[in-house]
């Protein structure tokens, strides 16, 4: 039976659905791709990281124990192209750009003892997938949850997962942890791509401006953002959505980011 799309902006309450936590790489033929390239992204982190260039730190760092321990290089976001982060992985961005059911991707860094607090995604309407790169641990000390499941990165190894369940990720090691990080659009819900996109990008462009006003307000629990009842951000979504697919097409015509 197909599921029913799942918005963590529509519900309060964790995602309820009965996906897998865990999904085999084997069954896709995208993350077969991603694969057969491996190597080719890790030589080009690498050689980013000689360049001594920087990470940006996770836009929502309450989701961190750590403030900026979390850090992103993005490529692709939600169908919105970094062209210039882009330029400086091409051929990264040439394997991405060659599937297109991929919608976001990204480098992740993850520093020593630092940790990502248990939350749900956006929406169950993608696989997120996590290719490892340098992981300086296995469990217990460097891993990752999904629902009840445990399980450990491994270099040159996909893990596939329902984003939309409950997780946690942590790097109790000495070491920085790194990832390919992207997500695939679900087969299912390919014919509704478009709400898909627009819906959670207004969501996240809502809680940019509530982190706004918690640094504006010095407000104690930026937590408090996520006990919004949703009744109020369901109609700000609705007027939203529109202006966000035109935003996204315009940033990619304009080549802005």
């Amino acid at each position: 039976m197909k599921p029913s799309i799942w918005y963590s902006a529509y519900d309060n309450n964790d995602y309820k659905g009965q996906e897998s936590s865990f999904y085999d790489p084997k069954q896709f033929k995208w993350a077969k791709e991603i694969l057969a390239h491996k190597e080719v992204i890790e030589k080009e982190l690498s050689e980013y990281l000689q360049t001594k260039e920087k990470f940006d730190p996770y836009f929502n760092q309450s989701l961190t124990s750590e403030k900026n321990k979390w850090k992103t290089i993005g490529l692709k976001f939600w169908s919105i192209n970094n062209f210039s982060n882009q330029k400086k992985f091409p051929k990264t961005t040439e394997i991405i750009n060659g599937i297109p059911e991929l919608y976001s991707a990204s480098f992740n860094k993850l520093e020593a003892g630092a940790s990502i607090r248990s939350h749900c995604g956006d929406t169950n309407a993608i696989f997120r997938c996590h290719l490892g790169i340098y992981i300086p641990a296995d469990l217990p000390k460097c891993g990752f949850k999904v629902g009840d499941e445990q399980q450990s990165w491994k270099k040159g190894e996909l893990l596939i997962f329902c984003d939309a369940k409950r997780h946690e990720a942590w790097n109790l090691s000495e070491k920085d942890r790194y990832i390919f990080l992207f997500d695939i659009m679900r087969d299912e819900f390919d014919q509704q791509k478009k709400r898909v996109v627009s819906t959670v990008l207004s969501f996240l462009f809502l809680q940019k401006v509530a982190l706004f006003f918690v640094f504006l307000f010095r407000i104690q629990d930026p937590q408090k953002i996520e006990r919004i009842p949703r009744k109020w951000i369901r109609p700000l979504i609705f007027i939203l959505r529109p202006f966000a697919l035109v935003a996204a097409w315009y940033a990619n015509k304009r080549r802005i980011y």
